[in-house]
């Protein structure tokens, strides 16, 4: 009952009955009490029978009972946080949480709580919350650590616990999950490496602009990269596209993006693009620089590249039996944009200064100018007796032009006689500027360089007149004398009908004897080396430990397939040569035939006499290649049995060959046709057509 004034009620026992119940209803209400007391008292008891024999009840004792009611509804309430969870950034600072206090108020109240896991993305982890009477609700607060170390999100626990003061936990709400979201840049910060790149023109050089991943690397990230051109783009930059994505994987911290410049041989200034990163990935950032500015460096010499002509080069001759003047062409390849000078100056002026009077000129090359002449005055010779030469130079270029090392000196040859001031001049020509002795009347099916017989002839005198020099030849004479020979004979620039002139195959024995002797007298032996002259012919020098020619030894050219020479067994006497242990030997490989130019085989005949040819004219030299082969010279020819036969092997060229085509075995002698050289077949023979045509 809610009143607190007495009621007073009757219990009923019948005859016979020892014992009955009282039962009192105890109302449920919502209301949070603390424990209540009431008491049942026996006040009166009263017999209901009328009958006069019965003695009126007596209370006996105890004739009173106290009841206490327990504490309901939570008196001093019932603790529990008001959200079941949170989220917040990490940047959030001070982060305030309610733990509400529901059902009763009664008295003062406390509870413990803590953060599980540990985590130091969050202080403090433990403390106490207490609330007063009839306090309903308080706020725990925690501090989130703003760190700087990138993480994913972060999920916590704030746990109620060690309730005291008579409040108890809810147990629906004594846990709370706080969430930390992920963080500084968890997915990476994402930027170029450099804010500006080289990107050098050529198809073969590719340049890869870096993109790092820094702060996170948690997951996949990815970017986009596109190409902005600015004014002056490089029109040929030859990337796969102009735009595209970037792709991280997890933990990955560098991506290469790689772009080509095409070469295209065309003189240019710098030239820039830009390269820029946008649309990072979800939680990841840009950073700095996001653009890089990708420069492609001049190429291929835009203010030119300074040298000397090919003729200024391999010399250039003036007449020392007066006063003279060469003119000194300097070439300006590659670009020619804007204006550029170099210096053309003498090489040790002190000892030119007999020979001529210039010392240097400055030559100013103009926008657009490829091509500039310098007049080299020269003096008479004080003693005609040989011809004396100087060297010019070019040095000291500006405003970005270069100078080509490989022709930056040129020679001026002062001779001592008209004559061999124009042999000069032809080598000069024949090495740099064939198409000057092109005869419009004299041509070969697809060539135009035709050379007239007196032009050969004049040709090979000034390669005599290299060769003359002996071991004394410097790279220049070898290099000038290589290229005359490789040009004028080439068949394709021989006049018809020149055949009858000296052979060139006899300079070229000449020359690669002389090569032979500086390897021996610059001990270079043991080894090789090799000299092309052309497609024609090419000259093998090689030095052999002199043990290496006994017992027949074999040696072939390099070329595909090789032409072979093997020794005869019989060479115990062979001596070495001026290297000490070595003995040298030269090859000389003649791609074809052409370089003896004679239709005529001077054949042996059973009877011992000699023929011009089969009677019928019909001897004529074919094709073939030929192999010319020098024994060590400082080998006494006496000293050496050729019982044993010198053997060698060629390759057959068989096309167009009729059926039954005879191959006849050929030396040539160079003793006949008075000097000019003949094919024999003296002491030659064919040993074998083997299955592969050798």
């Amino acid at each position: 009952s809610n009143s607190s004034s007495s009621s007073e009620y009757y219990v009923d026992l019948a005859d016979g009955q020892a014992v009955t119940n009282i039962s009192v209803l105890l109302v449920d209400d919502t209301e949070p009490e603390q424990s209540e007391t009431f008491q049942l008292e026996l006040v009166g008891a009263v017999a209901l029978s009328s009958t006069p024999t019965f003695t009126q009840p007596a209370l006996g004792l105890p004739a009173t009972l106290q009841v206490q009611i327990a504490p309901s509804d939570n008196p001093f309430g019932r603790l529990g946080f008001r959200l079941s969870s949170i989220s917040v950034a990490e940047t959030h600072g001070a982060l305030d949480v309610e733990v509400q206090r529901l059902d009763g108020v009664q008295g003062s109240v406390s509870a413990s709580w803590r953060v599980q896991p540990a985590a130091s993305d969050v202080t403090p982890l433990q403390g106490t919350l207490t609330l007063s009477s009839n306090q309903t609700s308080a706020m725990l607060r925690i501090n989130i650590v703003d760190d700087a170390v990138p993480e994913l999100d972060q999920v916590l626990q704030l746990q109620l616990t060690d309730v005291l003061g008579g409040a108890v936990l809810d147990p629906m709400r004594s846990v709370l999950n706080l969430t930390v979201l992920a963080n500084d840049d968890w997915n990476g910060v994402l930027q170029f490496d450099s804010s500006t790149y080289e990107l050098p023109e050529g198809a073969a050089s590719a340049a890869c602009l870096v993109v790092s991943r820094g702060a996170g690397t948690f997951g996949v990230a990815t970017v986009q990269w596109r190409i902005l051109h600015n004014s002056t783009s490089v029109a040929d930059l030859a990337a796969a596209a102009s735009s595209g994505t970037l792709t991280f994987g997890p933990g990955q911290t560098q991506q290469s993006l790689c772009l080509t410049v095409l070469a295209d041989g065309v003189p240019e200034l710098d030239e820039v693009f830009t390269v820029e990163l946008s649309n990072p990935s979800a939680g990841a950032a840009l950073g700095s620089p996001a653009q890089t500015l990708v420069t492609v460096p001049a190429n291929d010499y835009p203010h030119g590249r300074f040298r000397l002509s090919c003729s200024d080069r391999f010399g250039l001759s003036a007449d020392g039996t007066n006063s003279d003047r060469v003119v000194v062409t300097v070439l300006r390849t590659g670009g020619a944009i804007g204006t550029a000078t170099v210096r053309l100056e003498l090489v040790n002026s002190a000892a030119a200064q007999s020979l001529t009077s210039f010392s240097g000129i400055t030559l100013t090359f103009g926008n657009g100018v490829t091509s500039q002449g310098a007049f080299v005055s020269t003096r008479p010779l004080t003693d005609l007796s040989s011809s004396q030469s100087f060297q010019v130079r070019l040095m000291d270029s500006t405003d970005g032009a270069v100078i080509d090392s490989s022709g930056d000196t040129g020679l001026v040859t002062v001779a001592n006689s008209r004559f061999t001031s124009d042999v000069v001049e032809h080598a000069r020509i024949a090495a740099c500027d064939p198409g000057r002795f092109s005869t419009p009347t004299e041509t070969v099916a697809g060539s135009s360089r035709v050379y007239q017989a007196s032009h050969v002839q004049l040709l090979l005198a000034s390669v005599d007149e290299l060769l003359a020099r002996g071991t004394a030849m410097s790279a220049q004479d070898v290099q000038v004398a290589l290229s005359v020979l490789a040009d004028v004979l080439d068949p394709s620039h021989i006049a018809v009908g020149v055949s009858d002139f000296r052979p060139a195959a006899r300079q070229v024995e000449q020359l690669t004897d002389i090569l032979l002797a500086q390897r021996q007298n610059a001990s270079l032996c043991p080894g090789t080396e090799s000299h092309a002259l052309g497609t024609l012919a090419t000259i093998y020098l090689e030095d052999v430990a002199q043990n290496s020619l006994l017992g027949g030894a074999t040696f072939s050219s390099p070329a595909t397939p090789p032409t072979q020479a093997q020794l005869p067994t019989n060479l115990a006497g062979l001596g070495a040569g001026s290297g000490g242990s070595c003995a040298a030997m030269r090859l000389v490989y003649y791609n074809a035939a052409t370089w003896f130019p004679t239709p005529v085989l001077y054949r042996v005949n059973p009877s011992g006499t000699t023929a011009t040819d089969d009677g019928n004219g019909n001897w004529v030299v074919l094709g073939q290649r030929v192999l010319s082969l020098r024994l060590p010279a400082a080998v006494p020819a006496n000293s050496i049995s050729f019982s044993d036969p010198v053997v060698l092997s060629f390759p057959l060229v068989t096309d167009g060959l009729a059926e039954g085509a005879d191959f006849v075995c050929a030396w040539w002698n160079f003793d006949l046709r008075d000097g000019l050289g003949a094919w024999s077949t003296e002491g030659c023979r064919q040993r074998s057509n083997s299955n592969n045509n050798n």
